[in-house]
């Protein structure tokens, strides 16, 4: 994800969406490493099963608007957790 300066730590806003309830384990702000478990995937909105939105955005003073981003492995590397795989 994109790393703000220090001066303008406020302008990007990394949201993960769609999380079960109650299973979140980290709060605002707090650093974790490459790797550790946020939370469970939910079903939440209008969606057929479990899922996990991201997304980046950037506060325009008159908005959020989304901004493109690119995951450090390919996609194929991620692990599949719909399959149980870790």
């Amino acid at each position: 994800t994109p790393k703000p300066s220090s001066a303008a730590s406020d302008v990007y806003k990394r949201q993960y969406l769609h999380l079960k309830q109650g299973s979140v384990s980290v709060r605002e702000g707090q650093r974790v490493a490459v790797g550790s478990a946020l939370g469970l995937s939910g079903n939440t909105g209008n969606s057929s099963g479990p899922h996990l939105h991201f997304v980046v955005q950037r506060n325009t003073g008159l908005g959020l608007v989304s901004i493109p981003y690119q995951f450090n492995q390919p996609l194929g590397e991620l692990p599949n957790f719909a399959l149980g795989n870790q």
